[in-house]
């Protein structure tokens, strides 16, 4: 299945649109990012509603990973991309080539 309708299909089923998943994966397309970045890409005010609602089932679709993956609340818990969003993201033109690590 192309990137960009799995995007489709992970936003669909997290019930949350895809501008805003795009942003979540564009701010974590540089270094690993912390969730509050993210959070605020996405425009969403609720940490827990978003670590839920974003985060957990991003990385649960391998669009996300943890620097931590053993601490997922940690607070110096990080994240950045799978090979999934960054072929997404180059799709779109969306990943620069100093982000492309």
């Amino acid at each position: 299945m192309p990137a960009d309708k799995l995007l489709n299909v992970v936003a669909v089923a997290l019930g949350v649109p895809v501008a805003q998943v795009a942003a979540i994966l564009e701010a974590a397309s540089g270094q690993p990012t912390s969730r509050e970045k993210l959070q605020h890409a996405a425009h969403m005010k609720h940490r827990e509603h978003f670590r839920k609602a974003y985060i957990d089932p991003l990385i649960a679709a391998n669009w996300l990973r943890r620097t931590i993956p053993d601490k997922p609340t940690s607070r110096l818990q990080k994240y950045h991309l799978t090979d999934k969003s960054r072929a997404w993201l180059r799709e779109r033109n969306l990943l620069t080539e100093e982000a492309d690590l």
